[in-house]
């Protein structure tokens, strides 16, 4: 699902479900983007992965340059 809020704000958020022989993994994600600029955004994104064994977590600032 995707959604932009007003012009410099929007968000994504993304669900996926994989099979393994090793096990089962849910990955739920919340990316926000945010235009800087005319072609400069940033986009910070949150992940969440639940395995049978553990869970792990992992984040993301990213830089997006367009011309």
């Amino acid at each position: 699902a995707n959604y932009q809020f007003v012009d410099w704000f929007g968000g994504t958020f993304r669900y996926s479900h994989e099979d393994h022989d090793s096990g089962d993994a849910d990955r739920f994600t919340l990316a926000l983007l945010f235009s800087l600029s005319q072609n400069l955004f940033l986009n910070v994104e949150f992940s969440h992965t639940e395995l049978d064994s553990d869970d792990k977590e992992e984040f993301y600032i990213e830089g997006l340059f367009t011309f």
